[in-house]
């Protein structure tokens, strides 16, 4: 007499976890929905700059690098989806709320640039290489220079050598409307507690990030977000040698959130 339950699954982002971990087109057979998690793709972990969520590659990524972005990730994940018979509805698109940092060695603050280790830890998250939004404005508020990624859309800023790649309330939109020009079920977040949930540091009141998402899937107008680069071909089922930018791809655990544009409602995955 209970009512039925979702079948879910938090998803890797990099080819070659792809690969070597899931059958896509069995697995969607079985679940409800499969949370992508499309974060995490750079990090500390290699010798140069690199934005975490780009949402496309830049023009000169290549290897394994042009693999590493939001768009090749939803791409080959629907790819084998579809093979398997199944709606795009099922993906889900996962979006951080948290930026990853670099330590730079020189004075270019490029993407690119040449770096070593993580960033020093935020005061509140305490994980070198690892700021929260709510940090990232304060950062900003304390002089850190903000810029843009025309390529892969999404924001980074540095000061002396920290840089930190993130997303923001503009960057999420045009993800948005792009898992919605994708056709896809909606979007998670990675997490509530590391939007800026008190509204005391960004500007922005509570949540400001979480409320954007919500309120782009109500809206029903769709502007898909441009790329002028084709798009990259891959062999299926034959492993990268870097799968996610070389470092292990985080597990969703109950905290995060997911959306469906169809009702513009939440299903917190505590309660799934």
């Amino acid at each position: 007499g209970k009512p039925r339950l979702l079948l879910t699954a938090a998803v890797a982002a990099g080819k070659g976890t792809i690969d070597t971990a899931y059958e896509i087109g069995a697995i969607a057979k079985s679940l409800d929905f499969i949370n992508l998690m499309a974060y995490d793709l750079h990090g500390a972990w290699e010798k140069f700059t690199g934005h975490h969520t780009a949402l496309y590659r830049r023009a000169d990524e290549t290897g394994n690098q042009a693999l590493l972005n939001v768009d090749f990730a939803v791409d080959y994940w629907l790819k084998g989806i579809k093979a398997g018979g199944e709606s795009s509805k099922k993906l889900i698109l996962g979006m951080g709320t948290y930026g990853r940092g670099f330590k730079l060695t020189s004075k270019s603050t490029d993407l690119g640039a040449p770096a070593k280790g993580p960033c020093p830890a935020g005061q509140y998250t305490r994980e070198p290489g690892f700021i929260s939004y709510y940090e990232v404005c304060k950062m900003l508020k304390e002089g850190a220079k903000r810029q843009w990624d025309e390529e892969g859309k999404v924001p980074y800023l540095s000061k002396g050598t920290t840089w930190v790649g993130y997303d923001d309330v503009e960057s999420l939109k045009i993800k948005v409307n792009y898992l919605k020009s994708r056709g896809l079920g909606g979007g998670m977040i990675w997490a509530l507690d590391l939007d800026d949930f008190k509204g005391q540091h960004c500007g922005q009141g509570k949540y400001p990030l979480l409320r954007l998402i919500n309120s782009e899937l109500g809206n029903p107008n769709v502007v898909a977000p441009p790329t002028g680069l084709p798009p990259v071909i891959v062999t299926p089922g034959k492993p990268s040698t870097t799968p996610s930018g070389g470092k292990p791809e985080p597990v969703t655990t109950p905290g995060s959130v997911v959306t469906k544009p169809s009702t513009g409602g939440e299903v917190d995955c505590k309660n799934a």
